[in-house]
């Protein structure tokens, strides 16, 4: 068992580590910082399924110490942040190899796809191959970026010096940066630049949602249908069957077709539900995945109507996949940032807000030239 667990988080917002890990916080819920002057935002969102917050929950529950490894929020203005370079020729074959389209579809090809069931070993070594294709991609590509390399030695020298003091350490790190913390890294090298002087920053830890944690919601980082993973997560936890899930989800996708005044009945879903079973045989995968599900869905249940009916199921798509799921902070969790400063404003301007605690909707006319 590790005596330390130490987190990719920038070291200096270390102090959210226990209210992210508090047992009546419910997630999603996302760490933000921005420099004072209102620039470089970074933004750290954490959903149960998040490797980073199962990691902290896990050691919160076992008095086991949780560190921040990541570079200061303080230093980062350490060169420009990663290009979204790849060698085509490497992807190319891992897409072709998997039937991915694109770097997210590759990820979950290689790994989540083929978690049902799979030895939590096999799990590692698939996500360290694809940080190690991509960090070979990207230095085909021109070399690693001068900023994740600055990241990367600061982890390196933050494990190191735990490990110096006797420590076991467990680190949970995005599967690009596990080539560099090494005791021989590989592809990485030490960066010339030095390290800018610390800037002011302001934090503030939100509750979060899975809409705007999906990555069509534009968060470039985001993943896609969080729902799913959510509940692909809570069924592999317990040892459930995932083609039950499955299942569960065309009810749910069938019920909100009927519920638009389309017909989707037993039989659509019941056919979905065998294509989707009959996919991931004929991909050799343990389970059905996301992807054979919207495939079964849209092959099943879209009926060639890609306008009316198409869109009725992409929305029931979004409700059952994606999800709206909202988190919520602990009671006592330090405020800051933004939401105080509203609602001080909205008290000086005696404006209903949440210290009103109005029972109803308040309706006010504003006069502009007042």
């Amino acid at each position: 068992m590790p005596e330390v667990v130490a987190v990719e988080l920038p070291a200096d917002l270390a102090p959210w580590i226990p209210w992210l890990g508090h047992p009546e916080a419910r997630a999603p819920l996302a760490i933000a910082a921005v420099a004072e002057h209102g620039s470089d935002l970074g933004f750290y969102p954490f959903a149960d399924f998040s490797p980073e917050l199962v990691a902290i929950r896990w050691a919160r529950a076992r008095d086991v110490p949780v560190i921040a490894i990541d570079l200061p929020v303080a230093l980062r203005d350490a060169g420009p942040r990663a290009p979204h370079r790849r060698a085509p020729a490497l992807t190319r074959a891992l897409r072709a190899h998997v039937d991915a389209t694109d770097d997210e579809d590759l990820w979950d090809r290689m790994v989540e796809a083929r978690t049902a069931g799979a030895d939590p070993e096999r799990v590692r070594r698939a996500a360290l191959l694809y940080g190690w294709a991509v960090r070979i991609a990207e230095h085909q590509a021109g070399g690693i970026a001068v900023r994740d390399r600055v990241r990367e030695r600061h982890m390196r020298d933050a494990l190191a010096a735990e490990v110096a003091r006797g420590h076991r350490v467990a680190a949970v790190i995005g599967a690009f940066h596990a080539a560099a913390l090494v005791p021989a890294p590989i592809l990485w090298s030490t960066p010339t630049e030095v390290a800018p002087p610390p800037a002011a920053f302001v934090s503030s830890l939100h509750a979060y949602s899975f809409d705007l944690l999906d990555s069509r919601s534009g968060y470039p980082a985001g993943i896609r249908d969080p729902n799913w993973h959510q509940r692909l997560w809570q069924v592999l936890a317990a040892g459930e069957d995932v083609s039950a899930l499955v299942a569960g989800c065309l009810v749910e996708i069938a019920r909100d077709v009927r519920r638009a005044g389309h017909p989707a009945g037993v039989p659509d879903a019941s056919a979905a539900g065998a294509m989707a079973l009959a996919l991931s045989r004929l991909r050799q995968l343990p389970a059905p995945g996301r992807r054979e599900l919207v495939e079964a869905v849209q092959s099943a249940l879209a009926q060639g109507e890609l306008r009316g009916r198409g869109r009725v199921l992409a929305r029931a798509l979004e409700r059952v996949l994606a999800g709206r799921q909202r988190g919520a902070l602990a009671p006592g969790t330090p405020r800051s940032g933004l939401v105080p400063h509203v609602e001080a404003l909205l008290a000086e301007l005696r404006l209903p807000g949440p210290s009103t605690h109005a029972a109803q909707p308040t309706d006010l006319r504003l006069d502009p030239q007042r």
